[in-house]
């Protein structure tokens, strides 16, 4: 749902969409410690954990990379990803980095553009276009917004 930032909620759909997916992360970040909080299969956990350890290196996100750390070809594994979790490989790996620039464009004074290239977007373009279309506004906006709520 696109939200206008003239709506008088965007900013608060804006702060939710950011904690759900910093909760999401967190979710998935404690996958490696026998917890119980996501229905996934044991073929997919290790996939997750090496996302979540690898994430900022576009080299070692790719499909066949990712497949061979749960033994599993790639076609059976990007069929049981999407089952599991709901969105594609490519998604997945976009959500988990756009939780990570959220996060460190409200903890830290790091340029934009160092954010981007730390968790592993290269193409600013492309990295902006996402970031707007997944919180509703620019990076700039966002870090501008938390600096003005403390």
């Amino acid at each position: 749902t696109e939200v206008s930032l003239n709506d008088e909620f965007a900013e608060l759909y804006s702060s939710l969409l950011i904690g759900q997916i910093l909760i999401e992360s967190a979710r998935i970040g404690n996958i490696d410690k026998g917890e119980k909080r996501l229905a996934i299969s044991k073929k997919i956990k290790p996939a997750l954990i090496y996302i979540r350890d690898n994430y900022s290196n576009p080299q070692l996100m790719s499909a066949k990379n990712i497949a061979s750390t749960c033994g599993i070809s790639v076609s059976h594994f990007r069929r049981l990803f999407k089952d599991d979790i709901g969105m594609s490989l490519p998604q997945y790996i976009a959500q988990t980095r756009l939780s990570h620039v959220a996060h460190l464009l409200q903890t830290t004074d790091k340029k934009i553009i160092q954010i981007a290239s730390d968790v592993g977007f290269y193409e600013i373009t492309y990295f902006n276009k996402l970031f707007h279309d997944t919180f509703g506004m620019s990076p700039r906006e966002m870090r501008k917004r938390y600096q003005d709520t403390i």
